[in-house]
């Protein structure tokens, strides 16, 4: 349907608006017809899978060994996973992005969710540091935050005694 009016010329919002009218509201949507609309325009001839696509299904099992891999190892890179578990790199990035949701920090993969565990360890601290500051509204000054920056204190020589 896609290919023939589009070969014809007939606009992409046509089109949807003709599918709707014989497949009701859950169908294809406009977006998608304007995709494969621009696409048969370009040549394209079918909407089946061209030739030498691949066809790869992320799986319960595929997710569980690339969530395995990368808790053995947090510095694992995509491409190396790819190669492990011999499926694309992109299909490996949507395993790690979308489906286990690890996120790249410092170079290694962490879980963007905390656990139940350490919910509950964040909830007893935050809940420490309010009847701290109920008792002595001062406490909370005496905090001192920072980041991962490390700083050393050390005394550096001179030119003149490093030479001797």
């Amino acid at each position: 349907m896609f290919g023939r009016h589009s070969a014809e010329g007939e606009k992409p919002a046509a089109i949807h608006r003709r599918i709707v009218t014989v497949y009701g509201e859950k169908c294809v949507s406009d977006k998608s017809v304007r995709k494969w609309s621009a696409r048969f325009r370009a040549g394209r001839e079918s909407v089946g899978q061209r030739p030498g696509q691949a066809n790869t299904v992320i799986t319960s099992d595929l997710i569980d060994k690339v969530n395995d891999l990368v808790r053995s190892d947090r510095r694992v890179t995509l491409r190396l996973l790819a190669l492990k578990v011999d499926v694309s790199y992109g299909t490996v990035w949507t395993i790690v992005h979308d489906r286990l949701r690890f996120r790249k920090v410092c170079a290694a993969w962490v879980p963007k969710q905390l656990t139940d565990q350490q919910k509950r360890l964040r909830m007893g601290l935050a809940l420490q540091h309010l009847f701290r500051y109920q008792e002595d509204p001062a406490f909370m000054k005496r905090i001192v935050t920072g980041d991962e920056t490390w700083c050393h204190h050390y005394e550096s020589e001179t030119k003149r005694y490093s030479r001797q």
